[in-house]
Order: structure tokens, then sequence, then C-alpha cells
């Protein structure tokens, strides 16, 4: 009889180990399907600004409603109108609790854009950390910096927070499929200049020439050249993750040595 019993229990302690065994590989297999997930160019994103009347959301969200002049110079870029604005929040009609847009509401084949990162959009914040996003923003008391999908940092995106100021801003600009296969458009900076320079640089200088952005997204960097305290696309530091780091004063020097050379001077 005890035997029985000591034999019942090890198979319970068996079947137990197995099924968390098969728990634990089903994690890391989703995990790792995210990470190998299927990378879009940014030059697919043409497939959105010539999407039928009715195809592409503009999310707005309603923890930051100021942003309709950014998102008006994207609308404005559509072939095709009108298109949906929608005014969102956590669990409404347009996304769920995390923050995923809802798939009956926004159907497969369709396109959503965000204008704002994961602190003022919930659907970003739910994008980057289901690691559907092909990078996340990760930051602490000290520096922020950008995290791929497999986990490991982008270490060129690494920046002090005390050098993010009225002069100077990071941002980003991604395209990517999500679960539900809606192209997904999303861009931001660190700060209210770095997402203002995110869509005017978009508009003005990426699109006219987006063959060219054969990646699923691009991190820049934003020095005022002027000292205004408001960006220009002409400020922009595309080269940034493709180079050797330099101090933003020594790039802001090599950027004006770059101009004044198109004008015709020499260098001294």
């Amino acid at each position: 009889m005890k035997l029985s019993f000591n034999l019942r229990v090890f198979i319970a302690a068996c079947a137990g180990v197995i099924l968390l065994v098969s728990i634990l590989s089903a994690v890391f297999m989703l995990r790792l399907e995210k990470s190998e997930v299927k990378q879009i160019s940014l030059s697919s994103i043409k497939g959105l600004f010539e999407a039928p009347t009715g195809s592409v959301y503009f999310m707005y969200s309603k923890n930051s409603p100021n942003d309709y002049v950014l998102y008006a110079k994207i609308f404005n870029m559509c072939k095709n109108k009108p298109q949906l604005e929608c005014y969102y929040s956590l669990n409404d009609l347009y996304v769920d609790n995390y923050g995923c847009p809802r798939p009956n509401v926004i159907s497969s084949g369709k396109y959503i854009v965000f204008i704002g990162g994961p602190i003022s959009q919930p659907s970003v914040d739910y994008y980057e950390k289901s690691l559907q996003a092909p990078c996340s923003l990760e930051y602490n008391s000290t520096h922020i910096w950008w995290k791929s999908r497999n986990g490991s940092i982008i270490q060129k995106s690494v920046m002090e927070l005390s050098k993010i100021n009225e002069h100077h801003d990071v941002f980003i600009v991604e395209f990517f499929t999500d679960d539900y296969e809606r192209g997904v458009f999303v861009c931001y900076g660190y700060g209210w200049r770095g997402t203002w320079i995110a869509v005017e640089y978009f508009c003005k200088v990426i699109y006219p020439n987006i063959e060219k952005y054969t990646d699923s997204f691009y991190i820049f960097e934003w020095i005022d050249l002027n000292d205004d305290k408001f960006p220009d696309v002409n400020e922009v530091f595309e080269e940034w993750l493709a180079g050797a780091y330099h101090s933003p004063m020594k790039r802001k020097a090599n950027m004006l040595l770059g101009y004044y050379k198109k004008l015709g001077g020499e260098e001294k």
C-alpha cells in the first residue's frame, strides 16, 4: 500500500516536471519567435500612403491630445481620403486593456499610425513590451537607450539623460507588422522636440528618398545648430548610428564645417 502511494507521488511529480518544462519551452520558443520575427523595411511604408480610403488608423492618445498638428502632416500625405482618426485610451473601443489595437476593429491588412513614444502612447508601450516593435526604449536615472528584440542593447543609442535638453534630442522612425498582420508606423523622440523633428524629418527628408531606407527602424540625433531651441531638418545627424561616437559639440562643429564646404569654403 505504501509502495503504491509512493509510486503515485512519483508519477505525479514527474508529470509536474514535464508540464513545467513544456511551459518553459513554450515561453522560450515564443521569445525566440519574436526575436526572429520577419523584418520589413521602412521603404514598405509606401503601402500606407497609397492605401484605400478607410484603411489607415491615426491613433491619438488621450494622454497626449495635442499632437494633432504632427498627425496632420502624415495624414495629408495619404493619397486616398478620408482615413480614420481615433482618440483612444486603454480598454476602450479601439484597444484592449494591454494596449493592443483590437483586431475586430482594426483588421488584418490595415495600417496604424502612432506619433509619440511608450510614455505617452499606451499602444506603443504594448508593442515594445510584447517585442513586436523592432526595438524598445529603455532608460534609468542617468541614461536612455534602445534595445533590440533579442534583448541586446543598441550600444550606439546609449546617451546620457543630462545631454538631452532644449538643444539636443534623439528620435526613432520605425515601421513593422504586428501579430495581426497590420502595418504599424511609429515615430517619436525622447522629448517633444525630438518627436516634432521625427515627423518633420520623415516628411521632408526620409519619404522623398524612401527607397534607400531598407531597415525597419532608424535612430537619429538632433543638434540645435543655430541655438534657437527649435529643431530644423538640416540639424539632424543621420549617420549617428553608423559612425563612431563623438560629443554633441564635436558633431555640431563637423556639421557646420560640412555646410561651410558646400557653400564653397575651404578648410583652414
